[in-house]
């Protein structure tokens, strides 16, 4: 019995510490909370333990091409974002490109007067530009209107996780390395190029050698921008974003809300996508020590009066009232909003200025508003008399009958009430 009890409590504890995830779907027309059941809600209702820790989960996000907010009533919570991509989305538009630059040459265009080094420049970056809008093109087909059910097993046919993929297999920026990283592989070309043997680069010419500065500047910048477009592609085990808040003592709104981060291609929602209300659930200590108003009758006891100067008995068969004062458990939490309560009892009664009375029992409670049980115990019942008295005695020099009472413990059945929102604690 006792391991029960202790089970009880174990699990009651253990549960208080949990987390709860709510799923979002980032669809096209479609998108929002899922349900329990899979359904797609654009807003949900939840009542949740104050203090509860909540993980909001984009199943399926594009972080290269959208921006995920959370806002609690108009506050904002700030989330670590992907890396920079100010030179991804500066790419994927096209305002980037060599003519922005005072190359010489023409240009991209190379012309036979151009020393070797220069046409290496230019071809090396035209390479690079043919990635990037080949990434782009993958890109834009990678973000479909996925399909909820694809969504929730973590597709690879699709989002994120397909542009990751696909550019692994077919774009050169991830074969171009041979082991070593982009950044790598542009600082050992900047490097080599400059060699005199090399190209035939003198860097004692001071015209080439501002040509050749402008060249690894630009050089350089599109690298890092490149980089910057593939490596968020690397994490192939990103298949959701998660958001974490907790549960206040108050009604706390939440609003999830997609920026695109580039309009022209993107084809999902915008804008709120889903709205969360989280309700603090009712919170009542699971061990309360609590004053309680008592009605009580207890079986075998008696009742003895003077009526005409002879001693009159009759059975204890009516309800009397008391206070007292009770330990509870709350074992069981119902309701919506945790409004409701099961727990069991014991205490003691004071009657008539004695502690020695006893009982256990089931309660129902509602919030703090009223708690109302039925239990079992023994109370400090009058049985007889002293001195051998009894019923048809005289009652001539008896002062006060209630001194020559004697007592005995009998099984009485309780009523409990305890005192609206009175409790006492318990350290």
């Amino acid at each position: 019995m006792l391991r029960c009890f202790l089970l009880i409590i174990f699990l009651i504890f253990s549960a208080s510490g949990s987390s709860q995830v709510v799923k979002i779907y980032h669809g096209s027309g479609l998108s929002g909370i899922i349900d329990n059941n899979e359904d797609v809600l654009p807003e949900k209702e939840m009542f949740l333990k104050e203090n509860q820790k909540i993980i909001i989960r984009i199943i399926n996000p594009f972080p290269t091409l959208y921006k995920y907010e959370i806002k609690e009533e108009e506050i904002e919570i700030k989330n670590p974002e992907v890396p920079d991509i100010t030179n991804l989305l500066t790419l994927l538009t096209g305002e980037i490109n060599p003519e922005s630059k005072p190359l010489v040459g023409g240009g991209t265009e190379t012309s036979e007067n151009d020393p070797e080094w220069i046409a290496k420049y230019i071809a090396e970056i035209k390479d690079i530009q043919q990635h990037i809008k080949d990434i782009k093109k993958e890109v834009v087909k990678a973000d479909k209107r996925v399909n909820k059910n694809n969504a929730l097993n973590n597709p690879d046919e699709e989002g994120f996780r397909y542009a990751s993929k696909i550019l692994k297999e077919k774009n050169e920026l991830f074969k171009i390395q041979n082991g070593k990283t982009i950044e790598k592989y542009i600082e050992e070309f900047s490097t080599n190029i400059k060699k005199a043997d090399n190209g035939n680069y003198n860097p004692e010419d001071s015209d080439q050698k501002f040509t050749m500065q402008l060249f690894d500047e630009y050089y350089k910048t599109l690298g890092k921008s490149a980089t910057q477009l593939v490596r968020p592609y690397n994490s192939p085990k990103l298949n959701y974003k998660n958001f974490e808040t907790t549960v206040g003592a108050k009604i706390k709104k939440i609003k999830i809300s997609v920026i695109s981060l580039d309009s022209t291609i993107t084809v999902r929602d915008t804008k709120t996508i889903a709205e969360l209300t989280l309700n603090p659930k009712f919170s009542r200590p699971i061990l309360e020590l609590v004053p309680t108003a008592l009605l009580h009758k207890s079986s075998g006891g008696k009742k003895f009066s003077i009526e005409e100067g002879i001693i009159n008995e009759s059975a204890q068969d009516e309800f009397n009232f008391s206070a007292g004062l009770m330990l509870n458990l709350s074992f069981a939490n119902w309701g919506d909003s945790n409004e409701y309560s099961t727990g069991i009892g014991v205490g003691f009664a004071l009657v008539d200025n004695n502690l020695g009375n006893f009982f256990a029992n089931a309660n129902i409670s509602y919030k703090k508003w009223i708690r109302f049980g039925v239990g079992y115990g023994f109370l400090r019942t009058p049985t007889g008399l002293k001195n051998g008295l009894g019923a048809g005695d005289s009652a001539d020099d008896i002062p006060d009958l209630n001194e020559l009472l004697t007592y005995e413990r009998k099984p009485a059945l309780f009523f409990t009430f305890v005192i609206p929102g009175l409790t006492l604690p318990l350290n």
